[in-house]
């Protein structure tokens, strides 16, 4: 049995949707446990229609206290011998389930490609070559070669529960940002087989007709700092399971340790916490960096340059410039291409 856990806040224009996907899965031994996180909308009311209607679904009514504590919650409840998440305003096609072939493949982890969908249509997918790595040396290799490393998703695998559990693995209840990827690296770390599908069931809504996921908030710098930490550790782990070369693990590292550095310093600067603006000076002049793009590189020059004074109001300014480019690019790179890119499987 597959256990899928949904963590349910404030979505009654898209959970009918969502639990409707499901309930049409072929493959049909699931249970659905709806974490309902406090809503203050008609999110637990549809969540208890669901429930009276197939005795598949549990709910739990619980106070909002974030979407870590909710799957957490779920994790705990679950009874499968497999885990799947789901977000509550996205949805799954009819195959979804039976596409991970868990009755062909016994494996720790199933891995599958996603469909993006932005205004009711399909804006861009992702798939991956098919394939079934029976040890650690080949999930390593995989996890390079497929670039599976970036996709930090909860949705779109299958873990098996005893790993989860025997592992006291759970999902970081004090960050709001990168919990998700950091579950799924230590997830990877447990394991010893992966299987890679080639099909693409879950549809991620990046966002719909009212803008709704274009956020424009701002992580706190001791919560990116802290996420830095963790992939930290994390990464070191896997280097020592997985025997990852230099060359490999200073790839990992510019991606999730230093990158989201400089993302707790972005937010140092635009928050204005400026009591540890000192503590990163020292830290970038230590650090050997140089960035992945022009922005990060006349960010990193200026913070390390003698010649400059009043750097943190330069730095201000210069990110504000950037956030500003940064959405306004996003939306018009969207809109120009929907109709060209949007496609049919």
């Amino acid at each position: 049995m597959i256990s899928i856990i949904i963590p349910v806040y404030n979505v009654e224009k898209y959970l009918a949707k969502c639990i409707d996907s499901i309930l049409n899965q072929a493959f049909t031994d699931w249970e659905l446990i709806l974490i309902d996180d406090g809503s203050v909308d008609q999110s637990g009311k549809i969540c208890d229609e669901y429930a009276c209607k197939d005795n598949r679904i549990k709910v739990t009514h619980k106070k909002n206290e974030g979407v870590s504590k909710a799957r957490n919650t779920g994790i705990t409840l679950a009874k499968g011998e497999y885990i799947c998440f789901i977000d509550s305003d996205d949805w799954i096609d009819v195959n979804y389930l039976q596409n991970f072939k868990i009755q062909e493949q016994q494996c720790d982890f199933y891995f599958s490609g996603a469909l993006y969908d932005t205004y009711d249509k399909v804006y861009s997918y992702k798939k991956y070559v098919k394939k079934y790595c029976k040890n650690r040396n080949e999930i390593r290799d995989q996890f390079f070669k497929q670039d599976l490393l970036s996709n930090g998703y909860p949705w779109g695998k299958l873990y098996k529960t005893q790993i989860i559990k025997d592992n006291k693995l759970r999902f970081n209840e004090n960050l709001t940002i990168n919990e998700d990827h950091i579950f799924v690296f230590q997830y990877f770390s447990y394991i010893n087989t992966l299987y890679i599908t080639n099909t693409a069931g879950y549809h991620y809504t990046v966002f719909d007709n009212s803008g709704r996921k274009l956020s424009s908030k701002i992580n706190s710098y001791e919560e990116l700092k802290a996420a830095s930490e963790q992939f930290y550790l994390i990464i070191n782990q896997l280097k020592r399971l997985w025997k990852i070369s230099q060359e490999e693990y200073k790839r990992l590292y510019n991606i999730f340790v230093t990158s989201k550095r400089l993302s707790a310093f972005r937010s140092l600067i635009l928050l204005k916490e400026k009591k540890y603006f000192k503590e990163e000076v020292d830290y970038w002049n230590k650090n050997t960096y140089m960035g992945c793009n022009r922005k990060e590189k006349i960010i990193l020059f200026v913070l390390r340059s003698k010649y400059f004074i009043c750097k943190f109001n330069l730095c201000y300014i210069l990110y504000s410039l950037i956030q500003q480019r940064n959405k306004y690019n996003y939306k018009k790179q969207i809109y120009r291409d929907l109709n060209t890119r949007s496609i049919k499987l």
